[in-house]
């Protein structure tokens, strides 16, 4: 059997190759298209598991188009998806007996070509060429006719990287249902030291529940650290999330309390306030708090609800501000703001404030 570099290789081989034009694609697939379906995101993925590993929304399917519909789905007489389009894209989806294969034409061209190899109906293996970007090749075992791991390989060749090897490890609950997926790495470039992480788990907590439980956990440690402070002088609170490009970072949230760096005007910007370098992200943690981020992480990024992070910052810091105004004389000692970095380095502190602050408690903010 060939290796994962082969695979890949000779996948690259053949979309170079590739001759076949967009038009007779399109006139072998049409006319097997029984009915369309519309979709907020790709339903196709010819990769195990991809959603789960990749934390990429599931989406929503319509049978009509609306306004948040960018999918647009053509199925065959078997209720298989052979077709996917959207704006500047075409999918087409071939179904052979050992194998399904996809191709993707942008703007008229092909791009990418990638398939699932099968035994006696059962994936074994997963290949995607596409020039420009990260490339997989997966390795699929099976014990008692279940996906226990997954020998995947990640060509980053077209960025200069050294390509990464993990693998994932799936348990099952007793019904059958997956219940965990991990991912392991030998160390190596991207991860010196190895990594051997949960990337999703099965719960039966809505968004609600885990957001209560998040903020409830953050509250009480925020609280504590307030209570080592002196407050002789005027202190900031600042309660925040690292909005990067890994979404893994947004959870739990950063606080951090510090003294401003001026006068408290009111026109100045977050950076002129505050030392960034005294903002660290070292914070204490329970295992209730790190168990709630990871879960609700998951679900932020499944059911695409990602305002969720930021309304989570707004309402710790209200609960927090109505728990010090109760129980504290100096009240005006302590000032809570909720930010979202790198966004809110050049905010102004007005607009910090008006975020969980009255305009009369402003008032006396910027007197004092």
């Amino acid at each position: 059997m060939k290796n994962h570099i082969e695979i890949l290789e000779d996948l690259k081989e053949e979309l170079d190759n590739h001759s076949v034009s967009v038009k007779e694609y399109e006139n072998q697939i049409f006319p097997k298209i029984v009915k369309f379906n519309w979709a907020t995101e790709p339903q196709l993925h010819l990769e195990l598991l991809k959603i789960e590993r990749a934390r990429l929304p599931q989406g929503k399917i319509y049978t009509e188009k609306n306004n948040n519909t960018t999918i647009k789905l053509g199925y065959d007489s078997h209720n298989r998806i052979i077709f996917q389009e959207e704006e500047r894209y075409k999918f087409f989806i071939f179904y052979k007996d050992n194998s399904v294969w996809g191709y993707k034409f942008s703007d008229g061209k092909i791009d990418r070509i990638e398939y699932q190899t099968l035994e006696q109906g059962i994936p074994k293996t997963f290949a995607s060429y596409e020039k420009g970007v990260v490339n997989t090749v997966d390795k699929y075992e099976y014990r008692n006719e279940r996906l226990v791991k997954i020998n995947s390989y990640s060509s980053y060749e077209a960025f200069g990287y050294n390509p990464q090897m993990p693998n994932y490890h799936i348990t099952y609950n007793k019904l059958g249902d997956i219940s965990e997926i991990k991912r392991k790495d030998e160390p190596s470039d991207f991860f010196p030291n190895g990594q051997d992480l949960t990337i999703y788990k099965k719960h039966n907590y809505s968004i609600k529940a885990l957001t209560e439980i998040l903020i409830s956990e953050l509250v009480e440690l925020i609280k504590q650290g307030l209570q080592n402070q002196n407050f002789n002088q005027k202190k900031l609170l600042l309660i925040f999330i690292s909005n990067s490009f890994n979404s893994d970072d947004w959870f739990p949230p950063r606080f951090s309390i510090i003294k401003p760096k001026g006068f408290m005007k009111l026109d100045v910007t977050i950076d002129e306030l505050i030392d960034l370098d005294l903002v660290f992200s070292e914070y204490p943690v329970s295992d209730k708090l790190v168990e709630s981020s990871n879960l609700l992480m998951q679900e932020i990024e499944l059911k695409e609800k990602y305002e969720t992070p930021y309304k989570i910052l707004i309402k710790a810091a209200k609960e927090i501000k109505s728990w010090w105004s109760k129980s504290n004389e100096k009240i005006d000692n302590l000032i809570i703001l909720p930010l979202d970095f790198p966004d809110d380095y050049y905010e102004s502190i007005l607009s910090a404030l008006q975020r969980i602050y009255s305009k009369n408690e402003i008032k006396k903010i910027e007197k004092n």
